[in-house]
């Protein structure tokens, strides 16, 4: 497949960037966040790690970089990690939290 249906797991994906909404607003509570798209007015829930992913893009790191950042962090196995990623910043895209350019 080609075009915004390819499969974005591949290398590149991580070479890509990423712009958070400018209407997102973005609440720490604990170890989670709560995000409220202003343009849909629906909330979202992230869990410790998606706080932490939200973080980094939010510093304005690309998803490699952000693969990079976790992998030190994390026990888990770089593929694993990959995937989980990449379908994270999937779903926040999908839910228009992000932009993924490139």
């Amino acid at each position: 497949m080609t075009g915004s249906s390819e499969n974005q797991t591949g290398e590149h994906f991580f070479h890509s960037r990423v712009e958070v909404s400018p209407d997102v607003i973005s609440q720490e509570i604990g170890a989670e966040t709560v995000l409220l798209d202003l343009n849909s007015d629906s909330y979202f829930g992230l869990d410790a790690t998606g706080t932490r992913i939200w973080g980094l893009l939010q510093q304005g790191k690309e998803p490699g970089e952000i693969l990079t950042i976790l992998m030190a962090e994390f026990d888990a196995e770089p593929g694993v990690l990959q995937n989980d990623l990449a379908e994270h910043l999937k779903t926040l895209e999908k839910a228009g939290l992000i932009t993924i350019i490139g």
